[in-house]
């Protein structure tokens, strides 16, 4: 560890910092102790190297939209701090490994994965809504907002929406708004390649899972989808179409509900007829397509 990164004895406020937990792009990560109210906490510190005011102010917002969220997925934002001119947001503490620690430390059943799976998802769904309906209601001093989703694609380019296409970006009618689209395999590219793919883009599917064919083939992350047939994806297709974009060695399950319960594809075909729910867990080795 690096002489910069080793906080281990620093005392600000009523924290204790005790050792690295982890480092990230935007930051460090370190166990801690409040000595005030007698608990263990994680303490995440901006790193110097992406400290400009950009990076101050993301950082900020992270910590203000996750103290707005109460999950059982998501961290408890305590505190919120400077100290020598570096930001810090103080969390929860969670005596656990990470996601990959968890997949190998024994076999789990397809009913635990799920289990976590769909735990995972909700929390981000919880995040990300928040977060859009934030920015919006800042940015356009808005009193109701229609939180929508955007701008996964199957190729890289731009995306247009406007209340014709799919739904409200701005008050007036037809009013319209140009994004970049992006495709999971350029993401992978740029950023690695994710454990788990979630795909919720209300009726686009196809579109996501045709932009993620590399990612699937050659990293093999196991597969969430929210299916929205008879709510927009029969415009492009079907069931099978969706299905056939999914590797072989995939095991796939599908549901009506996120709570399950979960049953093998040739029990439970009829489900994809409506909105439902698809699960893939990899089963490593081959890349052939269905």
């Amino acid at each position: 560890m690096s002489r910069r990164h080793n906080r281990a004895g620093l005392r600000m406020d009523s924290y204790r910092i005790d050792g690295v937990l982890g480092e990230g792009g935007m930051g460090i990560v370190y166990r801690a102790f409040d000595t005030k109210l007698n608990r263990p906490v994680a303490v995440k510190f901006l790193n110097q190297d992406a400290a400009d005011a950009a990076a101050r102010r993301r950082f900020q917002r992270e910590a203000q939209t996750a103290s707005s969220l109460n999950h059982p997925h998501i961290l408890t934002v305590y505190d919120v701090g400077e100290e020598d001119g570096r930001q810090y947001i103080v969390t929860e503490f969670v005596d656990g490994g990470t996601l990959r620690d968890w997949s190998v430390s024994a076999r789990r059943s397809w009913r635990q994965v799920i289990e976590l799976l769909v735990g995972v998802a909700d929390g981000l769904a919880t995040a990300h809504n928040a977060a859009v309906a934030q920015k919006n209601v800042a940015t356009n001093k808005l009193t109701q907002v229609t939180v929508v989703h955007a701008a996964g694609a199957d190729v890289p380019g731009v995306l247009a929406f406007s209340p014709r296409m799919n739904g409200h970006v701005a008050a007036a009618d037809e009013a319209s708004v140009r994004v970049r689209a992006l495709t999971v395999d350029e993401l992978t590219a740029e950023h690695g390649a994710p454990h788990v793919l979630f795909v919720d883009v209300e009726g686009y599917e196809l579109h996501v899972l045709r932009g993620a064919r590399h990612t699937l083939d050659e990293h093999r992350p196991d597969l969430f989808v929210e299916v929205h047939m008879g709510e927009g994806l029969e415009r492009f297709g079907d069931a099978d179409d969706l299905l056939a974009l999914i590797p072989v060695g995939y095991e796939v399950l599908v549901s009506k509900t996120d709570a399950g319960p979960y049953l093998p594809l040739d029990e439970g075909r009829d489900i994809l007829r409506g909105h439902s729910r698809i699960v893939a867990l990899a089963r490593r080795g081959g890349s052939a397509r269905r």
